[in-house]
């Protein structure tokens, strides 16, 4: 298809994957963040609306993890800068929650089917 052709579709889906936005040692690759942006924004300029889907909230994406819940809980998800992100259903109880935090390959913390974003 040609870029005019794509660019008259008014909605596009930007599905990204932490293993996308990560380096193998778990750092953020900030450079390939730049660059999806950057590709986004150019989209975005073009008249074409953006309406993000939820994945999965996944232990490596976690940095910490407050209050008392158990599994199958209706839980806030909370930006580092404290906004408010949305809600979801957690997986496993705190105690588990607090052992997986910020760790690769594991169970999501939140699935995509049980959360919802703001």
């Amino acid at each position: 298809m040609e870029t005019q052709e794509k660019l008259k579709y008014k909605r596009i889906v930007v599905k990204i994957g932490s293993n996308v936005l990560t380096c193998i040692d778990g750092t953020l690759d900030t450079e390939r963040m730049s660059l999806l942006v950057d590709q986004i924004a150019k989209l975005f300029h073009a008249d074409a609306l953006m309406q993000p889907k939820a994945t999965s909230l996944l232990p490596i994406g976690v940095e910490s993890v407050e209050g008392n819940f158990e599994k199958d809980d209706i839980v806030q998800i909370v930006a580092p800068s404290g906004g408010n992100i949305g809600v979801g259903r957690v997986t496993m109880p705190v105690e588990k929650a607090c052992q997986v935090i910020g760790k690769r390959g594991l169970k999501a913390l939140i699935h995509y089917d049980y959360m919802y974003l703001e």
